[in-house]
Formats: C-alpha cells, structure tokens, sequence
C-alpha cells in the first residue's frame, strides 16, 4: 500500500506550498504479487451484533453492502438470523473510513518541512576541480575561482563559522572515482566542482549516495540536476535566463513603441527573441519589426514614435551590428531631436569596447545578465584590494571574473550552512545574497530534482554616465 512517506521520499521539493493542482508529482510504484484491487472495490470486515427486531435487509442498508455480501461471509445464516449473533460484514472502504481525516492531517504534516535546523559544528567542503588542465588557459581560471573562495572561507571565519576546505585536483575519471572512495569525501557537507559532463555526472552519483549537496558552477547544459535534489546548478541556462528577461522587460516597456531590428546572418538571440515576442503577443502589446539595411536611418523612422519611448531591440548581441545601429540612430536624432529612443539587449554587451559603451549611454541602454562586475561599489573595490593584497596581481580580465565567481559561490553557501544547517535548502529564499557579481535566486526545477540560479540583473546606462545595477532576481 502507498504511504504519505512514500510520495515525500519520491518528491523531496513536495510542500504545502508546492502541492497544488495541476503540479506533477512521481508516484513510486512498487513490485507486488499480489491482485491490484481497486479503492473503490476494497473492503474491510467489521463485526455487527445483531440486535433485536433487526432483519438482514435492514443491516445491509446500514453498511450499504448487498444481503449476498453479508450471507456469502456468514454461512451460519443457512439456520436463520437470530437476535445477538455477531456478523462479518464486508463494508467498502470508501464508507467505512473512519481515520481519513487523521491521515489527512498525517500527510499534510509530512509535506511541512521541518523547522529543525541540522547544524554541524565544522563546515566540512570539498573542492574538485581540473586544477591542472592547461587549455585555453583553463588553469588559471580555476586558480583564481580557487583563490576567491578562500577569501569567502577568511571572511566566514570572522563571522565565527568553522570550516575545513579539502581541494583535489579531478584531471582522470580513475583518479576522480579513486578519490571518491575516501573516508573525507563521504564526510563532506558541501561539495563543489566537476567540469564536464562526466565528470558531473559521477559527482552527482556520488552526493545523490550520501546526501551531500553539490554544487555544479560552471556547466549550465548538463541535466543532472532534474534527477538530484542535492544538486545547485549556478550557471543559468539560456531559457530559464530568456524566460526572466523577458518578464521584466515587460514590466519596464509594457508602455513603449518596441522596434526589433533584424540583422541578417545572425541568431544568436532567436530563442530569446521568439520569447519575447510570444510575451509581448500574450500582453497585447504591439510591436514593429525591421531589417538593418544601409537605408536603416530612413526606414525605421515610420516605425518612431514621438509621444512615446521608442525601445530598439537588436536581433543579434554582436558589436558590429550594435554600431551600425547605433550610427544610424545618431542620424535619426539629427533630423528629429524630439524622438525619445533607448536600447535593449544583451549580457556581452558590458564586455564592448569604451567607444561602444558611451553609444549606450547615450541612448539609455538597458541589458539583461547573469552577472556584473560595479568597480563603482565599495564591497567589491574591497575584494578587488583585498585579491591584489593576497595575491599580488589583479583579477583577470575575463568575462565574468572568476576571483568573484568564486567569492560570491562561496559566501552564499558557507552562509547558508552557517546559518541553516546542512538543511538549508528548505530555507532557501532567506539566505541573504549579497554577491558582489553573480546574482543567485535558487528555484527547484521538479518535486524531485535539484535547484538551478534563475537570477538576474539589469543594468542601466543613463544619459548622465552612471551605471545602475538593478536586481530582478524575483
């Protein structure tokens, strides 16, 4: 018979909250040889004391089973009912269930998490990564995504946590595997790291084994974390990242003339952009849409409105295109200084050169990302000090800054065991986030699999050359 337990242990994301109609739930299904009866038909015996003037009509009535049901249990009714007898009836079970209103409550107090904070008085992580992997410079990366979590692990400590780092070097699938049958792996309470999708996927066998929570933070592509509820993917996928974009432009633009240009030989933003307009679609809101063509100054003018702001969405992330873009706008102002325009696009934008970056600003840019480097704020000229202080050199110049990467994974989850216990991932919502370049808003991606970031910034260019970096992670 299922159990209450049997639905939880199946569906670790299942809660009051979560338990709605219309949410697809596993149902375990267990091997059995016996007969499958339905609800419906089931029965259980009761036993029911004749009483005076009772008739075997009348008792039927009251358990609502036929008079066969009752003599076919009863053979002793072949001399007559008699006043006292005791008789087995086959009451249904839809009738007779007394306790469905107990085990109502049982299961619904399953489905509430418990409040027991699991604590742990060493915070026990482990570090796997291709450490000495040379290519395209991969080495140094790492080392710096190394380097800036155990200035997360110094900063931990001064807020009194206990923690123990072990770092392993994962080149090998036999030196990877070996290592995970050592005493300090299943001791482990975090478990950072893996590269390829091999690589995740033992990693992930082995936390799913001895309930250790692990997490993915470079691979945005790998599935792992739809089958393991111990699984933090950092890295968002592109969808989960379009989807969300195009949430919030529609809270910023619902009231604007939206132009989308269309660049031939690229589609590098296709997905986002069928996103978007499905979006805009459902909404009602109108849109207009045009080819960037050496006439692009003179087409698009039609498209412009002059009461309203004009947001221009490129259809592809690439510079060369933003430029013509741009360059044409410039010409369009010339003419018709009354017409409001702003931009709309893309993560790579913040790695474009300062010629390109005053463009955005000019036209109040605005873009979506993952993540954002403000060396305008405190915190972060702080790390970047303190990193140089370390280490004696600067972060690299990469896009995003694995020095940060690093920092911020770290910060997050040491803080979050800190505070919540090995458990924390009921508590998930309450972790205080506050990352210097990665935005982090964890949501489960099914009752049983594993967590995936769905956090993002947008950045604002103004007119006056400030940046402002805009949380809308939820």
């Amino acid at each position: 018979m299922l159990k209450p337990e049997d639905l939880i242990a199946a569906n670790p994301g299942l809660s009051v909250e979560t338990f709605l109609i219309g949410k697809t739930i596993r149902i375990p299904f267990f091997q059995s040889q016996a007969d499958f009866i339905p609800y419906e038909k089931q029965t259980q015996n009761v036993t029911h004391q004749v009483k005076r003037g009772e008739t075997l009509y009348s008792i039927s009535k009251a358990y609502d089973v036929s008079v066969e049901d009752i003599e076919k249990a009863n053979p002793m009714l072949g001399s007559g009912l008699k006043t006292n007898m005791k008789l087995i009836v086959p009451v249904k079970v839809t009738s007779l269930d007394e306790n469905v209103r107990t085990r109502e409550i049982e299961a619904n107090r399953l489905l509430r998490p418990s409040n027991e904070t699991q604590r742990t008085d060493v915070i026990r992580v482990g570090l796997l990564l291709p450490f000495l992997d040379k290519t395209s410079g991969q080495h140094l990366r790492l080392q710096e995504y190394y380097e800036g979590f155990l200035l997360a692990v110094n900063r931990m400590k001064k807020d009194g946590a206990n923690i123990e780092v072990y770092v392993f070097e994962i080149g090998s699938r036999a030196k990877l595997e070996s290592l995970l049958g050592t005493m300090e792996m299943e001791d482990l309470h975090l478990l950072i790291g893996g590269m390829t999708d091999d690589q995740i996927k033992i990693l992930s066998d082995f936390t799913k084994r001895h309930n250790i929570k692990y997490i993915i933070p470079f691979s945005s592509k790998n599935s792992e974390v739809q089958n393991n509820n111990n699984i933090f993917q950092v890295n968002s996928p592109q969808s989960y990242l379009y989807s969300k974009a195009s949430r919030v432009f529609m809270e910023i633009f619902r009231n604007a003339n939206v132009v989308i240009v269309n660049v031939s030989g690229y589609s590098d933003k296709a997905e986002f952009l069928s996103t978007l307009k499905s979006d805009l679609k459902r909404k009602n809101v109108r849109y207009n849409e045009i080819s960037l063509t050496s006439n692009f100054s003179t087409d698009i003018l039609p498209l412009l409105q002059n009461n309203v702001e004009n947001v221009i969405i490129p259809s592809t992330g690439d510079s060369g295109a933003l430029r013509e873009i741009t360059n044409a706008l410039d010409k369009v102002h010339q003419a018709h200084q009354g017409i409001n325009t702003r931009l709309f696009g893309y993560p790579e934008w913040q790695t474009y050169n300062p010629e390109i970056k005053k463009a955005l600003h000019q036209y109040g840019t605005y873009f979506y990302t993952s993540f954002y480097v403000d060396e305008q704020d405190i915190e972060t000229s702080k790390f970047i000090e303190n990193f140089k202080f370390w280490y004696g050199r600067e972060l690299i110049n990469t896009y995003p800054k694995y020095g940060l990467f690093g920092y911020d994974t770290g910060i997050f989850f040491l803080n979050a065991v800190h505070r919540f216990g090995t458990n924390f991932e009921q508590r998930i919502n309450r972790i205080p986030s506050n990352s210097l370049q990665f935005a982090f808003n964890f949501e489960r991606v099914n009752n049983w699999g594993g967590f995936i970031n769905t956090g993002l910034y947008l950045i604002h260019y103004d007119v006056n050359n400030a940046v402002y970096k805009i949380n809308k992670s939820r």
